[in-house]
């Protein structure tokens, strides 16, 4: 069988169709090996056959099938969307499973034309350890509700983000005359202020990696801190 143009264009596009970019940039190299040298090499003919059996018409129709089933299966399932939808905001922040991630959210946003990630693929972005953890973090207790007042740990996970207002080293607080961030106490005003982007192990005492917006008492800004990060504050930092 003689390979043709048309049959690699074909299956770059169904490839491409559903984020597999890697295999439709190798199958438009041999598009451009037939335009150029007017067929493919003995091996890359192999190659490009096994291909088609992957990403050919008749191969992708049996696909469609499939991810129909599994669209419903999706649609019918709350709990599915809800976890997926959780994990993909973490997802979105790391180099990994991107294209899954962002398949899922343009999916849940109702754009035209968006495609489920395949079945595997998905339950193995929403299955591992760092989903479990962001999850986990997700579904735990809340420690902390609005209005109560909270301090920061000195020993913090991950990284904090207090602006231009709070200093995180002394020499910066004492030159600037700008006060500490583990020296203030902070009002929660918000729960779940940003979507969870760090993946740590949910604490049964401290909780995860779930975010509070904080006002900081006599600073005029707003911090996103994770719920691990804080702790109770001492009555004697409230009333100073």
């Amino acid at each position: 069988m003689t390979v043709t143009y048309e049959q690699l264009e074909r299956a770059a596009s169904n490839a491409a169709k559903i984020y597999k970019l890697q295999i439709a940039n190798t199958l438009t190299d041999m598009m451009r090996s037939i335009k150029k040298y007017g067929s493919l090499t003995h091996r890359q003919e192999s190659y490009a056959l096994k291909l088609l059996d992957n990403y050919g018409d008749a191969a992708m129709a049996e696909k469609a099938t499939t991810q129909a089933a599994w669209r419903k299966e999706w649609d019918k399932d709350p709990a599915l969307r809800e976890k997926a939808d959780v994990v993909a905001s973490y997802y979105l922040t790391t180099p990994y499973y991107n294209n899954e991630a962002r398949a899922v959210k343009q999916v849940l946003n109702g754009k035209e034309g968006a495609t489920l990630p395949d079945k595997s693929r998905l339950y193995r972005m929403i299955s591992n350890k760092y989903a479990e953890n962001v999850w986990q973090s997700y579904k735990g207790e809340y420690k902390w509700k609005v209005g109560d007042m909270v301090a920061i740990r000195k020993t913090y996970k991950g990284s904090l983000d207090m602006g231009l207002k709070i200093a995180m080293h002394s020499y910066r607080s004492l030159s600037g005359n700008i006060p500490m961030y583990d020296e203030l106490s902070y009002m929660v005003v918000q729960i779940n202020s940003k979507p969870i982007d760090q993946s740590y192990t949910y604490d049964e005492k401290r909780g995860g990696c779930r975010y509070y917006k904080l006002l900081p008492v006599g600073v005029p800004t707003a911090v996103h801190v994770m719920e691990c990060n804080l702790k109770k504050v001492l009555k004697k930092k409230v009333t100073k």
